[in-house]
């Protein structure tokens, strides 16, 4: 039987976010932004709401993702309580499989001292059968002085005597060891190559084993599911557009509000340009058919009194005509004049304003460095 972890694959995309921030909140944020004054920047305060709109989810992100991360701490002892009993089992197997090498080397170190025995065994025979043939000469030619000798060759053969015996009992001894160590690494190979792991181990023990393993699969599914979670979160808290983000942002919208500014302005330029040109052709057009009329009709009012007096009346009208377009455009003018000054006078409020929204927005970065330095000062 092989213990084997399963280990949840990489995490789907379509796990959603339990909460998402209010759209109205947001979208009337982003008209706050879109009606800014002319001055080309985006108030302070409306930056502020959204930063402060995502600080209470960021917090709620954290304090979700350290329950989460102490939940995986308590699957990963379970995973670790697991993995520590399959090293034990393993270390017993191993054990026995070193048993096994231990009696196979001991039955080879068995053969090999038989084979010095017999070694040494097979000299010194050699040596008596020498020594007994030398006995034999001198027991045939006995003598005082070769007396000693033939003592010390009974000594030799005695010894040899046994030698001999000792020799057949460690004969019978080493056969019957190895024969002994070839039974039991039979044995012990058929047991290991037949046998698993639930051979080795109580019934108690493999049902706690097969819990433990079921515990450390669901831990491992469940630390995947944690981990989506956690990397759903950290995409969230990615979101949140830090400090740094939020004024390139205002920068940004302050450069399009200028440029949307210029090209407006030009625009009108050019619109006002026409109809003044529009105007005029009318004007002209209307003196040119005017002077045509004139022209047209002057030869046949000279030719009688009536028709003189009624040509003239005619000019006297067309002349009071005149005077009263020409009066009515002078009063725009002065209309448009008065609104220009007024206009004059609102742009250096605006202007005002605007050094003071400046001054104001510096003091207030410079407060807001003097904040980070206290607050690194404090944590340090």
């Amino acid at each position: 039987m092989k213990i084997s972890q399963t280990e949840d694959e990489a995490y789907t995309k379509g796990d959603k976010p339990n909460e998402l921030v209010d759209e109205n909140e947001m979208a009337r944020l982003m008209d706050n932004m879109s009606t800014s004054n002319e001055t080309g920047r985006v108030s302070s305060q409306v930056v502020g709401k959204i930063f402060s709109l995502q600080s209470d989810k960021i917090q709620e992100a954290a304090a979700l993702a350290l329950d989460k991360q102490q939940s995986i701490d308590v699957t990963a002892t379970v995973a670790r309580q697991h993995k520590k009993h399959v090293t034990q089992l393993e270390e017993k197997i191993s054990s026995l499989n070193q048993q096994i090498e231990e009696g196979i080397a001991a039955g080879e170190a068995k053969r090999q001292e038989y084979k010095s025995a017999k070694l040494d065994l097979s000299q010194l025979k050699s040596e008596i059968d020498q020594s007994v043939e030398q006995l034999e000469e001198l027991t045939a030619q006995e003598t005082p002085e070769t007396r000693k000798t033939i003592e010390q060759l009974n000594e030799l053969v005695v010894k040899y005597e046994a030698c001999k015996a000792r020799e057949n009992a460690f004969k019978a001894k080493c056969k019957n060891e190895l024969a002994s160590l070839n039974a039991n690494l039979k044995e012990w190979e058929e047991k290991v190559s037949n046998a698993s792991i639930d051979d080795f181990i109580d019934a108690d023990t493999l049902a706690t084993l097969k819990i433990i393993e079921e515990k450390a699969t669901r831990a491992v599914q469940l630390q995947a599911k944690r981990n989506r979670e956690i990397a759903n979160l950290q995409r969230k808290v990615d979101e949140v557009p830090s400090r740094a983000e939020l004024n390139q942002y205002q920068r940004r919208f302050a450069e399009l509000n200028t440029q949307i500014q210029n090209k407006h302005r030009e625009t009108k330029h050019y619109f006002n340009l026409y109809n003044t040109l529009d105007n005029t052709k009318i004007f002209m057009d209307k003196e040119l058919a005017l002077l045509n009329s004139i022209h047209d009709t002057f030869q046949s009012a000279m030719n009688s009194p009536a028709n003189k007096k009624e040509f003239l009346n005619q000019l006297d009208a067309i002349v009071d005509g005149v005077c009263n377009s020409k009066d009515n455009i002078l009063s725009r003018q002065n209309t448009e004049k008065k609104r220009r000054d007024g206009l004059n006078v609102s742009y250096l409020d605006l202007i005002d304003k605007q050094r003071l929204y400046y001054k104001t927005v510096k003091d207030f970065q410079d407060e807001c460095k003097k904040n980070e330095v206290l607050l690194q000062q404090v944590k340090g």
